[in-house]
């Protein structure tokens, strides 16, 4: 009655071929086989009917015939193609946003230990597996976990970077798995999303990981076994499909030893361990690093490149770069 304008005084007791004229239901409930989207008109309104026999222990009891209007399917319609544009431009802005710029390419040294840290990390690239990165501060832990994830099969995905040291434990918890309207004082309106989220079909890189609170670690663990989180103040459990790389200037044995890092979460990201050593320990790659940085800031500052005397090369190579 609401889509036809049909009164029910006009169609309640009265014989379906009276009111309905050119009706298919009786024709269904006599083959017992459904039809879909038969089209009608009742006036200036536009529908579509779905028709389907009504079957009570094997034997056929009637028909039921579902209205739809056309006018609400077409905009219905338009609504999702709507939703669909947003979240192709939301897409193009997270991929732009979350993209990683340093590949394989970009790691500068010729010394054994850093083309083996480079041939471990082309080994590692494909698959989801969890890779985690230790060093000291300073030795491209970052730049290492970029070119991993541009080297792999996730490239076209964003690549979510999170500096576990720089955020507080309350702000973590929010910033990773996101939160609803309302979860906490100061909460946005209409909640976020959270990094896990945006790294979906792509890679998030969690450094400095050792700074997790050991309640986030266990959060954390159950997010990589089940791929599953639900936001801060949430309740809907979310699903997110991305590669998890990890880096650390702490010994994460020692910080489980020490109480401070869960056990089983190390065992979980110390899948595919990759170890930079420090610069003072590969010199060779001096040779190599000082004067691309030179070219660098010279570009930068629109100077000639000078090239490095020897005798100032010697003094880069027996500094002891604390810091790297």
């Amino acid at each position: 009655t609401r889509i036809t304008g049909v009164s029910r005084e006009q169609i309640i007791g009265k014989p379906l071929r009276d009111v309905r004229p050119g009706a298919k239901l009786p024709a269904v409930v006599r083959s017992g086989k459904p039809l879909s989207g038969v089209f009608r008109r009742e006036g200036d309104i536009d529908y579509i009917v779905d028709l389907a026999p009504i079957v009570l222990d094997g034997k056929i009891k009637g028909g039921i015939g579902v209205f739809k209007d056309i006018t609400e399917v077409e905009r219905l319609s338009k609504e999702l193609q709507r939703i669909s544009r947003q979240t192709d431009r939301l897409k193009a802005i997270v991929h732009h946003t979350y993209q990683a710029k340093y590949t394989f390419n970009d790691i500068i040294g010729a010394s054994e230990e850093i083309r083996k840290v480079v041939d471990l990390s082309r080994r590692f690239v494909h698959g989801n597996n969890d890779i985690l990165i230790t060093g000291e501060s300073g030795t491209g832990k970052e730049v290492l976990a970029q070119a991993i994830h541009n080297a792999g099969d996730r490239a076209a995905g964003p690549f979510v970077t999170v500096n576990c040291a720089a955020l507080s434990p309350t702000l973590l918890e929010s910033e990773l798995f996101g939160y609803v309207e309302g979860a906490f004082t100061g909460a946005r309106k209409g909640g976020k999303v959270g990094f896990f989220e945006i790294a979906d079909g792509g890679s998030i890189f969690l450094d400095e990981v050792s700074e997790l609170p050991l309640p986030t670690q266990s959060r954390l663990l159950r997010v990589l076994q089940e791929k599953e989180f639900q936001r801060v103040g949430g309740t809907t459990t979310l699903r997110s499909n991305f590669r998890l790389i990890t880096a650390s200037n702490k010994d994460l044995q020692k910080e489980v030893k020490n109480g401070r890092f869960r056990a089983d979460l190390f065992y979980r990201l110390n899948v595919f361990p990759i170890y930079i050593e420090p610069l003072r320990k590969r010199k060779e790659d001096i040779l190599h690093l000082a004067p691309h940085f030179l070219k660098l800031f010279c570009s930068q500052y629109n100077r000639q490149y000078p090239g490095i005397p020897e005798a100032e090369m010697e003094k880069l190579m027996a500094y002891s770069w604390p810091g790297n």
